[in-house]
């Protein structure tokens, strides 16, 4: 029997269940619903480990990905003035490879999304952009959309994110995330546009650098081949409790960080313009589904992932995989309240501890002093 699957939000979690459903059974009907137009070139840089770069070779996306992504040659922890290298890693991503058996991948995110949703256009999942869904009706189950129409199907996958109004309407209560004090601060240079030898000279060579200091952290590694440097910084929030995301102070930036590594210095008076983005974070659903199984959550709408062990699109798409190979031996909509038992049970533990040591190392960041 074919399901209809409606999935609510083209991110890399509902693009990496569309592929993983489809692969693994083409027979069921996709679609997917995304509020944005089109898909723009938003967000920053990834960092792929090989438990996610497996998956996407699985689906058959490295031929596409590949010249796009940049493989660290090594690993670096400095003290944040610059003073003392604390941990070094050679041969970074060819240790992973031989390690893991898969590649160690530093990604732009859109070009990862716009990869998956060429994949996904080719095994046969339907999109439906510029669609705000604005009600989900978990009893039917039926989305209503801004525009007054309804769409119904056998399961709704909810991956609209942190922000989820799935995860409000199964849950019956409002379930705003909860901020955690940081905020994040991201750049995105293009090599060309570099000028300082000093720091084209340090962009050569793939590597990716952490600076760890008092209540902040930062760090470096390259996009699209070695050709953009992406930086992120991780700073206590200052931004009101309403305010997710805004312009940044450019100047207010580099106040913070006026004591550092020169070298990070350098990289910051490149800066034209900044966006800082408030880290928000939410506890793990105790149910992944609801009881009738016409809804099941993945992603940041179920557990939010804290970036500080670089599992956000990692977890994502384990679970994207998961899901798709559990419904693959669906043959009714009976049998779906199991199926998605199956599934929080397999992917909870593991995404449980991921979420809790992404928040010891919020703890841990927040807790460093001068004396390093």
């Amino acid at each position: 029997m074919s399901l209809a699957i409606v999935i609510i939000g083209a991110g890399l979690g509902g693009l990496a269940a569309a592929l993983s459903i489809r692969q693994e059974s083409p027979h069921h009907d996709v679609l997917i619903v995304e509020s944005a137009p089109v898909l723009a070139e938003i967000g920053a840089g990834l960092q792929l480990t090989p438990n996610a770069t497996r998956l996407l070779v699985r689906w058959g996306l490295e031929p596409s990905l590949g010249d796009m992504a940049s493989s660290p040659q090594e690993f670096l922890v400095r003290r944040y003035d610059g003073q003392k290298l604390l941990g070094e890693r050679q041969n970074f991503a060819a240790e992973m490879l031989e390690k893991y058996g898969s590649y160690y991948w530093d990604m732009h995110r859109a070009d990862l999304q716009l990869a998956m949703y060429e994949r996904a256009k080719g095994l046969g999942v339907r999109f439906q952009f510029g669609t705000l869904v604005t009600d989900v009706d978990p009893t039917i189950p039926e989305l209503t959309t801004d525009k007054g129409e309804k769409i119904t199907g056998d399961l709704i996958i909810a991956a609209d994110g942190l922000w989820s109004k799935t995860r409000s309407a199964v849950l019956g209560r409002p379930s705003p995330p909860i901020a955690t004090g940081d905020l994040a601060y991201r750049i995105v240079l293009k090599s060309e546009d570099i000028k300082d030898q000093e720091l084209l000279e340090f962009t050569k060579k793939p590597r990716v650098c952490l600076w760890a200091g008092p209540n902040c952290h930062a760090i470096y590694y390259p996009l699209r081949n070695n050709t953009i440097a992406n930086v992120v910084l991780l700073v206590p929030d200052n931004l009101p409790d309403d305010v997710a995301k805004q312009a940044g102070d450019v100047s207010v930036m580099k106040g913070i960080f006026e004591e550092w590594d020169p070298l990070l210095q350098k990289f910051l008076g490149q800066v034209k313009k900044v966006e800082m983005w408030k880290l928000m974070h939410l506890d793990e659903l105790e149910m992944w589904y609801n009881e009738d199984g016409t809804v099941v959550f993945l992603g940041d709408a179920c557990h939010p992932m804290l970036p500080y062990m670089a599992q956000g699109a990692g977890s994502a798409l384990e679970d994207g995989a998961a899901l798709g190979i559990i419904l693959s031996k669906v043959q009714s909509q009976e049998e779906l309240p199991k199926a998605l038992k199956t599934y929080q049970d397999l992917r909870a533990p593991r995404s449980t501890a991921l979420q809790k040591w992404s928040m010891k190392q919020l703890l841990k960041t927040s807790s460093m002093v001068t004396t390093w």
